[in-house]
């Protein structure tokens, strides 16, 4: 596994966007003491090449979040969120207050052919009420059941978090 980079893909003065690749652990610190010197209202991070969190990784994470958030005039968005990160969210809760978490991926497994994949969704597509509907899905491969590789009320528990700061 790689160590953790960002790939800016816009800097400019209203907007900072990066894709977060590799492992997040404590070989991290430096890459992300990066965002800190971020200056643009509104920082999105895309988190679809991020591979693993560590715990070092979450506490940088989070580090990384408390200062950003410290404008309150800034709008942070995290996208394409991994099963990794997701539990971390889960974990510490106060991990996403401040944030916006635009989409993050589900993982499934097929039973019958032990096919696993992502497949990503939009927080903003979810009635938190109606989690149980992607605990089966067809398999792509074999067109059999396959199963969220996680209890689904835990796994979307940090959506709470989520809906109660927009309310």
């Amino acid at each position: 596994m790689t160590s953790c980079r960002l790939k800016t893909l816009i800097d400019n003065e209203t907007e900072f966007t990066a894709e977060v690749e590799g492992v997040l652990d404590e070989r991290s610190q430096s890459t992300f003491d990066q965002l800190k010197e971020v200056t643009s209202q509104t920082v999105t991070l895309d988190f679809n090449r991020l591979q693993f969190i560590s715990s070092i990784g979450t506490r940088i994470l989070a580090q990384t979040f408390s200062h950003l958030t410290a404008s309150k005039s800034r709008k942070i968005t995290l996208k394409n969120c991994p099963p990794s990160l997701v539990e971390q969210f889960n974990l510490l809760p106060n991990l996403v207050k401040g944030l916006s978490v635009d989409s993050f991926q589900l993982p499934y497994e097929c039973k019958s052919c032990s096919h696993s994949w992502l497949t990503t969704v939009s927080v903003g597509s979810i009635d938190v009420d109606q989690i149980h509907e992607y605990e089966e899905v067809k398999c792509p491969s074999c067109g059999s059941e396959a199963l969220l590789e996680y209890d689904a009320e835990d796994y979307f528990d940090f959506l709470r978090v989520i809906h109660e700061q927009a309310s």
